[in-house]
């Protein structure tokens, strides 16, 4: 699906249940592809997910869908809820978290702690926290986390190179 991200986002005002932060409002006016990966129940907002970030469903316009609409046979919140819950209890019992990309013990936040990190920091001060992680796995791996510490520098690197196109992008 194709939206525009809005141009009136305000960092640190919640639209539904997702905060705007820095990198969101760098998005404003641009258009992005995005993919519904959630829907809140009872009446909440979707989430959207692109290669742009985590978006709520107020912070976009939709531009063009491609999906076909289906018919909704969960109109009782009740089965709703026990369905949400049902697939939550299998993703953490089967361990369908990615160690690298989403741990477990970071999936029951509200909020993203690599940008709350981010928004608690300068640009220049996120970069050095970022380089800082890279150094960090690389100089470990062998001693302790193996492939997945290099998996999870290689993470933050492509963090801090994501973060230093953006800061060009505003000089």
């Amino acid at each position: 699906m194709k939206f525009k991200v809005r141009e009136d986002l305000a960092r640190g005002n919640l639209y539904g249940d997702l905060a705007c932060t820095r990198k969101m409002e760098l998005k404003k006016g641009k258009i992005i592809d995005a993919r519904k990966v959630n829907e809140l129940f009872n009446g909440g907002l979707a989430i959207y997910e692109s290669d742009q970030g985590y978006f709520s469903e107020e912070m976009l316009e939709l531009i063009e869908n491609d999906i076909q609409p289906t018919k909704s046979i969960l109109l009782n919140p009740q089965i709703t809820d026990s369905i949400h819950t049902m697939i939550s209890d299998a993703a953490n019992n089967k361990g369908l978290f990615d160690p690298v990309n989403r741990p477990q013990h970071y999936a029951d936040r509200k909020y993203e702690v690599i940008d709350v990190i981010e928004d608690s920091m300068s640009v220049t001060e996120f970069k050095g926290f970022l380089l800082g992680n890279v150094l960090k796995y690389v100089m470990r791996y062998d001693k302790k986390g193996g492939v997945q510490d290099l998996e999870k520098s290689n993470w933050y690197l492509q963090k801090l190179i994501e973060a230093e196109k953006e800061d060009k992008c505003e000089q």
